[in-house]
């Protein structure tokens, strides 16, 4: 069975097959415009309690499949944990130890909702993704505006 491993110190980011594989499973992320930014603001976020990074591989032998990235809102105006990015490069273990590790950590920090932004515009997959954690409940659309297109 695949394993998550929770990265918790930002000197993992240090280790090269770690940098390398989180920069490209930031890469696949249609939000990040700078990678190396984002790389540096996870590894200084690392240690925080209400993140959660976790990698799916294998660590003895530094091959990294699966990254997942989400926040355990403290906020009125959101109180669900939220998967702020998820990437599989591997199989169906690796996404299902990724996903089990979204339930472990959203339960502990206090959430028994998990809301996720579908920017690959693949809905019946996204919904499935999570769909061992609860039953997936639509809950509308998002919308990108790039502003370098802006007529004001």
């Amino acid at each position: 069975m695949a394993k998550a491993f929770r990265v918790r110190d930002p000197a993992a980011f240090d280790i090269p097959e770690i940098r390398e594989f989180v920069e490209r499973a930031l890469a696949s992320n249609k939000l990040i415009r700078d990678v190396p930014a984002a790389l540096r603001e996870l590894k200084e976020l690392a240690d925080r309690p209400d993140l959660g990074l976790f990698l799916a591989g294998d660590m003895d032998k530094q091959e990294w499949t699966g990254m997942l990235f989400a926040q355990a809102s403290a906020s009125a105006f959101n109180t669900a944990c939220v998967v702020i990015h998820f990437f599989n490069d591997g199989d169906s273990d690796d996404r299902g130890a990724l996903v089990r590790a979204l339930d472990s950590f959203a339960r502990e920090t206090g959430h028994d909702t998990i809301v996720g932004i579908d920017t690959n515009d693949k809905p019946r997959a996204f919904g499935k993704l999570f769909a061992s954690l609860g039953a997936p409940e639509y809950g509308g659309q998002v919308f990108i505006f790039d502003m370098k297109e802006s007529l004001l």
